[in-house]
C-alpha cells in the first residue's frame, strides 16, 4: 500500500493506492483545500482527513509502506513531509525533475516543468499507446504530449474552466459570477447560457482541435487521456476518442514510487 499525495493550487488530494504492473487501485482517498491556507492549517486538515479515511476504511486495509507526493505549492511540502513522518514513520518521496519517471527528455526545458505534468505524462506513457496526449482539467488546463520511446515532446497550458469564468466576471462590468456546470444548450439564449456554453463547448472544441493539430504535426494518431476535477463536465462534448482516468495523479504517483522499489 502506498500513500500518494497530490498538492495542487486549489486542493490537496491523497489516496491509499495498491497494485502492481498496470493494475493499480485507489483503495481510499480524500481531499482538503490548499488555497488561501498557511501550510500548518492545510496539513492539519490533511491529517484530520487521513484519520477519518482510515477509520472509515476496511478494517483489513494495511497501513502504507511507502509515501510519495507531487506539489505545485512548494511552501506546503515540508509540513506535509513532517506530518507523514510523524504519523506513519515514512520518508516521503517528493517527485521532481530528477525523479525516475520513465520519460525521456531530449529538447524540452525541464527547469519550469510542473511536477503534476511529469506524473500525468509518466502514467500515460507507461500504459497507453504512444504517442499520447494528456489533458488535466483543473485550475489550469495542462496538456502534455509524449512521443514514441516515451520522449516528452512538450505541451500546452490554458486557463481552466473555472478560472476563465471567474476572469469574465472580474474583468467585465455585467457578466455574472457562475459555477461551472453543464450548459443547457449550445447556442445560448441568455447571458448565463452563453457563458456556460462557451466554457464547456469551447473547452471541448479546443481539446478536439488541439488533438487534431498534434496528430497533424506528428503525422499519426494520438491516444487521448483526460483527467482533472472539471473533466466530467467536458467528457460528453468531446468527439475525439479518449480514456478518462479520474485518479490519474494518485495512480501515477504510486507507479513512479514503485519504479524505485
Amino acid at each position: 500500500m502506498i500513500l500518494a499525495i497530490d498538492i495542487g493550487n486549489t486542493t490537496m488530494n491523497f489516496g491509499f493506492v495498491s497494485g502492481e504492473g498496470a493494475d493499480w487501485e485507489v483503495v481510499a482517498s480524500g481531499r482538503v483545500d490548499t488555497g488561501a491556507q498557511n501550510p500548518e492549517e492545510a496539513v492539519e486538515q490533511l491529517l484530520d482527513c487521513l484519520n477519518e479515511t482510515l477509520a472509515a476504511g476496511d478494517a483489513e486495509m494495511p497501513l502504507p509502506e511507502g509515501a510519495v507526493l507531487s506539489s505545485v505549492v512548494p511552501a506546503v511540502v515540508p509540513a506535509v513531509r513532517r506530518a507523514v513522518a510523524d504519523v506513519f514513520g515514512l520518508e516521503v518521496l517528493v517527485v521532481d525533475r530528477d525523479t525516475d519517471t520513465g520519460l525521456v527528455f531530449e529538447r524540452v526545458d525541464t527547469s519550469t516543468l510542473g511536477h503534476d505534468r511529469l506524473v500525468d505524462a509518466s502514467y500515460a506513457a507507461a500504459f497507453l499507446p504512444l504517442p499520447v496526449m494528456t489533458v488535466d482539467l483543473g485550475t489550469a488546463t495542462t496538456i502534455n504530449v509524449v512521443g514514441e520511446e516515451r520522449v516528452f515532446l512538450g505541451g500546452i497550458i490554458c486557463a481552466g474552466i473555472g478560472t476563465g469564468l471567474a476572469a469574465l466576471h472580474e474583468k467585465t462590468a455585467q457578466l455574472p459570477a457562475l459555477e461551472a456546470v453543464r450548459p443547457e444548450v449550445l447556442i445560448g439564449e441568455n447571458t448565463v447560457q452563453c457563458m456556460l456554453s462557451g466554457a464547456m463547448n469551447g473547452t471541448a472544441a479546443m481539446i478536439d482541435g488541439l488533438a487534431g493539430r498534434v496528430e497533424k504535426e506528428l503525422g499519426r494518431p494520438v491516444s487521448l487521456l483526460i483527467t482533472g476535477g472539471k473533466a466530467p463536465l467536458i467528457l460528453p462534448y468531446l468527439t475525439h476518442p479518449c480514456t478518462y482516468e479520474p485518479q490519474l495523479m494518485l495512480k501515477g504517483l504510486a507507479v513512479i514510487y514503485a519504479r524505485g522499489m
